[in-house]
């Protein structure tokens, strides 16, 4: 059963800073999720494109507005859980199947 099927959404934020080379990874991880938004610190590698390749949501901040970029992205997401990840963190499947789990009782 899909978190649609069960009327709830889950979003992800991910502030990013030149990070291509784990980004694919931590965003694999979040696959199953219904959103993913990524507060990006103006990177100058592929970070974004990949991002965008998962279809995530972009948001760009200064390192020194990342807390207002983070309550932006908060207020913009769709979920009623929401994860703040790092950028090279993988999320376990087992985390988002208890998570489910919890919903659901």
């Amino acid at each position: 059963m899909t978190n649609q099927e069960q009327n709830y959404k889950i979003t992800a934020i991910i502030k990013t800073y030149n990070c291509e080379d784990t980004l694919c990874d931590a965003l694999e991880s979040l696959r199953d999720l219904d959103e993913i938004i990524i507060i990006d610190e103006h990177s100058n590698d592929d970070t974004v494109e990949i991002a965008k390749e998962y279809k995530a949501k972009v948001i760009y901040a200064d390192k020194n507005d990342l807390s207002i970029a983070i309550n932006q992205a908060i207020n913009e997401a769709q979920g009623e859980w929401i994860f703040v990840v790092e950028q090279d963190e993988i999320i376990p499947q087992r985390l988002i199947l208890d998570l489910h789990n919890y919903y659901l009782n």
